[in-house]
């Protein structure tokens, strides 16, 4: 009797314990954000593969606008290669007027594949973060698997193997040729860091995270890096939204930014029209004429709209008041079953 008692409670506090939503703040307190619109290359401080042609002969990316004049980011594998496809557009915030993000951040941005199907021996990489600034030493991933599963990778450290996780889901699964939003919770903490990943407002994988000294995010990627036999496919990205989560004082931002941005009505194939900053020009229907620029990127509002995850849930990146209930109900429960247990 005493062995099912014990072995009850290492399953409760199994469940009460996988999420350490305490070590995750809320979503407000915003001292710093900053928005990529995609409409020119110029805020990007290193682009791969580079101008003029943006293509490395098996896979190509450009700035285009959709149908309903939306303006994304498209990468596009075209043919397989002997190599892995890399098609990185670089947020470098160490060269920026305000230097690095000081974590934790909330990362937002939609994300699309068409026709992109990862091997079972393969890998591809939707993003990274890394806590430097110039040649990153250290950096971790937003990964997706052949189920089209999205996972956490090179957590907590750069070189751990895949599936160090504190919690993933694995029945959430990317659709292809539909708009998801993503959401990114991230702290590199040198005392303690961890990360955070939301698919459409449901948690979707969490991991601890070796942190830095400087505890900042300095760059980020986008777009795709992947296994070279990967043949053909496109991925998408638009509004992106990276911002700095400070604790109250009287210059913090207390609520969310609230310029509008709607998700994309289509899916179908980009047009031949290519939107920047400065014009509007017409290219072909894969290349853009506009080169980058050493310009920084500005810090704007960010997206009124995007899901964010609820405290009155599971998912929530805190554990509410009803939270809290629930595990004096589930401690109610075992005094319950041990008093039958031991009249048994």
């Amino acid at each position: 009797m005493l062995v099912r008692f014990l072995l009850l409670c290492a399953i409760v506090v199994s469940v009460l314990t996988q999420v350490p939503f305490d070590r995750i703040k809320p979503r407000r307190n915003l001292c710093r954000t900053q928005t990529e619109d995609f409409k020119s290359w110029r805020s990007f401080s290193y682009i791969t593969p580079p101008a003029p042609a943006y293509d490395d002969g098996s896979i190509k990316h450009t700035l285009r606008t959709i149908s309903d004049s939306t303006p994304v980011y498209q990468a596009q594998i075209y043919q397989a290669s002997t190599k892995d496809h890399f098609a990185w557009p670089l947020l470098d915030f160490s060269q920026t007027a305000v230097g690095k993000f000081q974590t934790p951040v909330y990362i937002d941005f939609y994300f699309l594949t068409q026709g992109f199907n990862v091997p079972s021996n393969g890998y591809a990489s939707i993003a990274t973060f890394s806590p430097d600034g110039d040649t990153p030493n250290r950096y971790i991933s937003l990964d997706m698997n052949s189920q089209g599963m999205l996972y956490l990778n090179r957590v907590p450290a750069q070189n751990s193997p895949v599936g160090n996780w504190i919690f993933q889901k694995t029945n959430n699964l990317i659709n292809d040729n539909t708009w998801m939003n993503i959401t990114v919770y991230l702290d590199f903490n040198p005392a303690g860091g961890i990360a955070a990943v939301w698919q459409d407002g449901v948690l979707q994988s969490v991991a601890n995270v070796t942190g830095s000294s400087s505890a900042t995010l300095g760059q980020l990627h986008l777009g795709i890096a992947a296994s070279g036999s990967i043949s053909s496919g496109s991925i998408y990205n638009y509004g992106l939204n990276v911002m700095q989560v400070c604790e109250p004082t009287n210059t913090d931002v207390t609520t969310a930014p609230s310029a509008p941005t709607q998700r994309p009505t289509t899916t179908q194939p980009p047009s031949g029209t290519t939107t920047t900053s400065a014009s509007t020009t017409t290219t072909s229907a894969t290349t853009t004429t506009l080169a980058p620029t050493t310009s920084g990127p500005t810090t704007t509002q960010a997206p009124a709209n995007i899901p964010i995850p609820q405290e009155t849930t599971t998912d929530s990146p805190v554990r509410s008041s009803s939270t809290k209930q629930t595990v004096s109900y589930w401690l109610f429960a075992l005094v319950v079953l041990n008093v039958i247990i031991q009249g048994l």
